[in-house]
């Protein structure tokens, strides 16, 4: 019963500290913690601390010590909060923050929309020009999405939907060409003669339409085009080498007439000798 009357005269109403109001509890209402004028159902408002890290909130668990949750204010500037939740481990073995989407079974396992989503944007509308997420540690920035989606690895500033500086190791990349070089095989295709290709050669010091190695140093590569431009002179030269095929051949049997031809005429001189 004390308990009960406790409670009523404290919740209820406001809790008081040396004379003034610093939590407020009412029944139905919103509840303040440091201030009397809460506009939330719990408003936190924290006195400001110079020089420590400031902790608006903590969880922890009474069989792990050192092991905590925290949202505190990320930066030690005057009127500045910037927001942050971390977690504390003191052991090795595991992650110190799990953050998790989860669905109740199979009937809502569902549709197109992702379970667990990350948003970046302003108030009323998208994000336009600054980065939307960043990844890294501590001051260091190792990977970053921009505001029109591009992800950049080891670069903050992705001109591509993706652009990594450094080297990628896959099992497979798939890339998909348009305007595939069969066209060569048609027929009206003017090929190029080989005369022709050995003086740009001598005159540029590499294939016609293949970038130089100057141009591909200085911007780059594209692997779909390239190999685009590979498959048409592999193609090219695939009809010089059936032209080349068929010339051999008519030498050969032009070869063997004139072998012929010998043999008759020296036939001929022996049975007239």
């Amino acid at each position: 019963m004390k308990k009960t009357i406790l409670f009523a005269l404290l919740g209820f109403s406001t809790y008081k500290v040396s004379g003034q109001i610093n939590n407020v509890f009412p029944l139905n209402k919103n509840v303040g913690i440091g201030t009397n004028n809460p506009q939330a159902l719990l408003d936190i408002v924290k006195p400001a601390e110079q020089n420590v890290l400031e902790v608006l909130t903590q969880y922890s668990m009474s069989d792990a010590p050192g092991q905590d949750l925290k949202i505190i204010n990320g930066t030690n500037y005057n009127g500045y909060f910037l927001p942050y939740i971390m977690a504390t481990r003191n052991k090795s073995d595991d992650y110190a923050l799990g953050i998790s989407g989860a669905v109740t079974d199979a009937t809502v396992d569902v549709g197109d929309k992702p379970i667990l989503r990350f948003e970046s944007r302003r108030l009323t509308g998208p994000v336009l020009v600054r980065p939307l997420f960043s990844w890294g540690s501590y001051d260091n920035d190792y990977m970053i999405m921009t505001a029109n989606g591009n992800l950049g690895v080891g670069t903050n500033k992705p001109d591509e939907k993706l652009v990594v500086k450094g080297k990628i190791i896959a099992e497979e990349i798939k890339v998909q060409a348009v305007n595939w070089p069969d066209y060569v095989f048609k027929p009206g295709y003017k090929l190029t003669s080989l005369t022709q290709t050995e003086l740009f050669i001598q005159e540029n010091g590499h294939l016609p339409e293949v970038p130089s190695a100057t141009q591909i140093e200085e911007e780059g590569l594209s692997v779909g085009e390239i190999n685009k431009l590979m498959m048409k002179k592999i193609e090219e030269l695939t009809l010089h080498l059936i032209a080349k095929d068929k010339e051999i051949k008519e030498l050969k049997k032009l070869d063997g007439k004139i072998e012929e031809l010998e043999n008759k005429i020296n036939a001929l001189n022996r049975h007239n000798k």
